[in-house]
């Protein structure tokens, strides 16, 4: 069930009753785990997820969202891989941003694929573009060695033998 801007942003009001804030938190939990399996559906039955400030350790891992740390990006950890550029975290496995707790899942799932594809495709360019200079080096190196040997030959040709004896080329 999704939350409104509104509800999320009561969370940091100063004069949020606890009854309040407990039951926005608990909708809260309720949509993350929404939004995680509706990106990432491969997780039901394949691994776990959390918040990525869980306990790795212990059975019940003990996750819960922290509005101070989870503000623009919940951090989600656990047993799963998530593609890039929703990987890209110093903490967990993967991100969501934290407006898709408000967002309609059509819309999550646009985004969410398009951004994908985009890192996608930015990866397959960097291939590329790597794969390119990569041929230009040695393209390079092809032209500078040929040029080489046309300097040796053309100095060979000027030399005697007993002076060739004198001198070494790299």
């Amino acid at each position: 069930m999704k939350l409104t801007p509104e509800e999320f942003h009561r969370l940091y009001s100063p004069d949020v009753l606890k009854k309040e804030y407990d039951e926005i938190i608990g909708r809260i939990n309720e949509r993350f785990g929404d939004v995680v399996e509706l990106i990432y559906p491969r997780i039901k039955g394949r691994g776990w997820f959390d918040y990525s400030n869980c306990d790795y350790e212990s059975e019940h891992s003990g996750g819960k969202f922290d509005p101070d740390r989870y503000k623009t990006e919940i951090t989600i950890g656990g047993s799963c891989n998530f593609p890039e550029p929703y990987c890209n975290t110093d903490a967990g496995c993967g991100y969501i941003p934290t407006r898709w707790l408000w967002t309609d899942d059509a819309d999550i799932l646009k985004e969410f694929k398009e951004e994908v594809e985009k890192a996608r495709l930015a990866v397959e360019q960097k291939k590329l573009a790597n794969k390119q200079r990569h041929e230009s080096q040695k393209l390079k190196q092809k032209l500078f060695a040929s040029k080489r040997d046309e300097m040796q030959k053309s100095i060979k040709s000027k030399l005697t033998p007993d002076e060739l004896r004198y001198i070494s080329f790299r």
